[in-house]
């Protein structure tokens, strides 16, 4: 089976399903990630389409 990288534009399209809030899990594939921000084993967390956060991120002020 062959794996093709995704490209950004692949990353930031929207997904089927999402928003979603999931219990965290230690075999989720983004485990280690949100668990280096804090989030523990049972957690709550909210999965959204990455074009949401970029719409989020556009209205962020740039530090200097």
């Amino acid at each position: 089976m062959s794996y093709r990288k995704k490209s950004w534009q692949e990353k930031l399209a929207d997904k089927k399903g999402l928003p979603k809030v999931l219990r965290l899990e230690k075999r989720f594939p983004c485990y280690n990630a949100v668990h280096k921000m804090g989030a523990e084993v049972g957690d709550e967390v909210v999965l959204v389409n990455p074009s949401e956060v970029v719409e989020i991120m556009k209205k962020c002020q740039k530090e200097n």
